[in-house]
């Protein structure tokens, strides 16, 4: 996924959980919202930090990350993705 499919990822995330999380009959408390769109970015910034304390580049994908972690468990591919 480029940059213009990340950025629209992005927005569409962040659109959804602001318009399920706001109004009288919301769907999701707002607080549920800020944790659904808080774990991807600590996941991304404690992985960038790790790799740089290391010496090591911060950009390139490793299996130190969050998603390999139910692989590890025994997952299946298809689950993986549902976790």
């Amino acid at each position: 996924m480029g940059d213009a499919g990340s950025l629209f990822l992005g927005f569409v995330l962040v659109w959804s959980l602001v318009a399920l999380s706001q109004g009288g009959q919301r769907l999701l408390a707002p607080v549920m919202a800020l944790w659904l769109f808080a774990l991807p970015l600590i996941d991304t910034i404690s992985m960038m930090v790790r790799r740089m304390l290391l010496r090591r580049s911060p950009y390139p994908g490793r299996p130190g990350a969050l998603s390999p972690h139910p692989a590890r468990g025994g997952f299946q591919p298809e689950t993986n993705a549902s976790c």
